[in-house]
């Protein structure tokens, strides 16, 4: 994460995506930030290995990714998601405690920071790489028509839970409620897969036998 001699900005790549951040003064609002820019650089590092475009809003005004990490206050609970390329996530997630308590009471065996930066740069790559391109037709054979209700579809989510055969048809349960959040899961657990095989090969860990 050095900066290049040459670079004229301040920031290295990845904390030049954030846009927001919390109140510093607050304590436990720092060591939180920290956190969130730690699972990051994780996420960047992957998307950079894998070739796919990671251009700051400075660079790309209208399709360029940002971050906003915020926490909750007396306007209102903070919403984690993603719209028009920027990703926000509630500072509460950087809490253990808190994200174990939301994990159980939302029914999601995978809570953590890294799954929400991937899943949501899921949505963020979803616009770049498949909306208004021609692989929508087969990302509507493999996942269903994102045309659905989209709000509809998570408020019966949320009412019922996931479809009762959703473990044998998709990743999640969560990945049932809209082919949008089928997409989102699936390239989060893609990327988990990813983190995992570099891991045990930076361990030295190698598969017998060999696959191509």
């Amino acid at each position: 994460w050095a900066i290049p001699a040459g670079d004229s900005h301040t920031l290295c790549i990845s904390c030049r995506l954030t846009r927001l951040i919390p109140d510093l003064s607050v304590e436990t609002h720092r060591t939180n930030w920290y956190r969130l820019e730690a699972a990051k650089r994780r996420l960047v590092f992957t998307l950079l290995a894998l070739g796919l475009p990671v251009a700051s809003r400075d660079q790309d005004p209208e399709c360029g990714l940002a971050f906003e990490f915020l926490a909750d206050d007396s306007e209102g609970p903070v919403t984690t998601g993603h719209a028009g390329g920027v990703i926000t996530v509630n500072l509460a997630e950087a809490d253990d405690a808190e994200r174990e308590r939301r994990r159980q009471s939302l029914n999601e065996p995978y809570r953590t920071l890294a799954g929400h930066l991937r899943h949501e740069s899921g949505h963020y790559y979803w616009d770049r790489l498949i909306g208004g391109t021609g692989a929508l037709s087969r990302f509507r054979a493999l996942f269903g028509d994102e045309r659905a209700d989209y709000t509809g579809a998570l408020q019966a989510y949320y009412a019922s839970g996931p479809s009762a055969d959703w473990q044998q048809r998709f990743i999640s349960g969560y990945a049932s409620a809209h082919p949008f959040e089928d997409w989102a899961e699936t390239w989060a657990h893609y990327l988990h897969m990813i983190d995992t095989l570099e891991t045990a090969a930076a361990c030295g860990f190698s598969l017998r036998p060999r696959r191509a």
